[in-house]
């Protein structure tokens, strides 16, 4: 991936869930989808598109998106907190998928 793509994110998911995409680049996290402060409620399908598409910034490196599939709606505040503290992608959430995919920036 190169500075100035751009992305459209999909999920994927069995049955209806509470869903959210948060993002971790350099020590710092953010709430990407959705644009509240709990998660909110998604149908299930298969690469479904999630209203959302970024910008890749110019800085080379390695980003992580986690999406969050929960039974209930989760408050979105603790867990971005939790994921700029440690973002190792070991984020545990009561009744909750956690899925993460690393972004691995490249400039030309």
């Amino acid at each position: 991936m190169l500075p100035g793509d751009r992305i459209r994110f999909t999920y994927s998911s069995e049955r209806d869930a509470q869903f959210a995409l948060l993002h971790v680049s350099r020590g710092t996290a953010e709430v990407y989808f959705p644009a509240s402060d709990s998660t909110v409620l998604v149908p299930a399908g298969r690469d479904a598109a999630v209203d959302l598409t970024i910008v890749l910034d110019n800085r080379a490196g390695a980003d992580r998106v986690f999406g969050l599939f929960c039974e209930a709606s989760v408050a979105l505040e603790p867990v971005r907190a939790e994921l700029q503290k440690d973002d190792d992608g070991r984020l545990a959430l009561p009744g909750c998928r956690v899925d993460s995919v690393t972004l691995l920036k490249k400039l030309l």
